[in-house]
């Protein structure tokens, strides 16, 4: 049986017979894959990026440990988790209070009722498009983008506002025409 516990910055869920630390909050170039419960054994570190032809090589070194680059954040602005931040990745994101969502929304065991707990939306990232989208998840309760439900599949762009119950979020954009992670 696993053992997760609430990482220091109560933003995760981790497993503590698989990691010693939080995976989602410790610093780029710790290797989590054969950490044992409070292993103080050194990590490997990620190879230094030393110029642009290098980024290829160490966005496939974090994924082979089990890191996905960041894409872009939400940042809670309104409600419970004010100020917490979450980082968006590759592909599909699910929002929801579940812990277990890629985007949770339950800080420190508190939730936003309001909130589906498992796809009250989806936020997605596109590499090939280089956009992000919004889209309604499974749950009956609305998302709003900019004060206006979401109905069907939106186009985010930079410090656009997403409410869901009492919770509102400002989307802040990492990659798009100016940036985006090579070879995805």
């Amino acid at each position: 049986m696993s053992s997760m516990v609430r990482c220091p910055a109560g933003l995760h869920q981790y497993d503590t017979d698989r990691y010693s630390a939080c995976p989602k909050c410790t610093p780029l170039g710790v290797n989590f894959d054969d950490a044992k419960p409070n292993d103080r054994k050194a990590a490997r570190p990620t190879p230094a990026i030393k110029s642009a032809s290098d980024i290829g090589e160490a966005t496939q070194i974090l994924r082979t440990r089990g890191r996905e680059p960041v894409t872009g954040w939400l940042v809670v602005t309104e409600g419970e988790g004010k100020g917490a931040s979450l980082p968006i990745h590759h592909g599909v994101n699910t929002i929801g209070r579940d812990p277990n969502e890629t985007l949770s929304l339950n800080f420190n065991d508190v939730g936003d009722a309001e909130i589906a707990r498992r796809e009250q939306a989806r936020l997605t990232f596109d590499p090939k498009g280089k956009l992000f989208y919004l889209q309604h998840g499974t749950g009956k309760n609305l998302t709003y983008l900019n004060d206006k439900p979401v109905l069907e599949l939106t186009t985010l762009t930079a410090y656009d506002q997403i409410t869901m119950g009492n919770t509102t979020l400002i989307f802040v954009p990492f990659c798009g025409d100016q940036f985006s992670w090579d070879n995805e």
